[in-house]
């Protein structure tokens, strides 16, 4: 899907019920109601700075009944625009490109909320350029997915020396059982066995020197 088509699609809603931001970006440019799972710090910024901080729903609260009761409770509550905040990239933008030109432009060439709309909504995108636009989306997300399973394959790699080295362990940590047990039954000999068994080398060695 394109980002024509995208917008296209959330503007025929009349309420939204979004994870990821940019869905709220535009249902709240269109001045479509919308709440928003809340996964990351910007989301509930976004939210207080349009002033709807409730619309933002912490990951402990959304589920498909509370999420539905609160669509049905904003339904009749459609967004009241701030222009201010529309217009903040714009004259962001307006500022830069006007510190790079090499002549001052003037101060009256900006451009008021109702222009910038008029503009935007009158222009149409090729399209080729909507095309292009959705081939670096999906080149972006293929990078994702190759360095995620990149990461992913490392760590499997890793998994497998900790298992060799455990399975390493477990064996030497058995003969170590071993030899302690075998310890324990040499310990455990009677002394007068170990007499006689003295008794007899003394023995032995005495012969060995006499036939010597």
């Amino acid at each position: 899907m394109t980002t024509s088509e995208w917008v296209g699609t959330v503007a025929q809603f009349d309420r939204v019920a979004s994870i990821r931001m940019h869905s709220s970006i535009v249902s709240y440019a269109l001045g479509i109601p919308s709440v928003n799972l809340i996964w990351n710090k910007k989301i509930p910024f976004f939210y207080e700075y349009i002033g709807y901080p409730e619309r933002a729903v912490d990951v402990t609260q959304w589920n498909g009944s509370a999420v539905y009761e609160m669509l049905e409770q904003i339904k009749d509550q459609p967004y009241s625009l701030n222009e201010e905040y529309l217009m903040s990239l714009y004259r962001y933008l307006y500022r830069v490109m006007r510190s790079l030109l090499p002549t001052e432009a003037a101060e009256n060439d900006i451009f008021d909320f109702a222009a910038v709309t008029r503009e935007l909504g009158g222009m149409t995108v090729s399209e080729e350029e909507d095309s292009d636009n959705l081939r670096f989306k999906l080149n972006k997300g293929e990078r994702q997915y190759l360095l995620r399973f990149k990461e992913l394959r490392e760590q499997e790699s890793e998994l497998k020396q900790l298992r060799k080295a455990k399975k390493e362990l477990e064996k030497k940590n058995k003969e170590i059982e071993r030899l302690k047990s075998h310890l324990n039954r040499l310990n455990r000999l009677p002394s007068v066995f170990l007499i006689r068994l003295a008794y007899r080398v003394v023995r032995k060695v005495r012969k060995l020197h006499r036939q010597s």
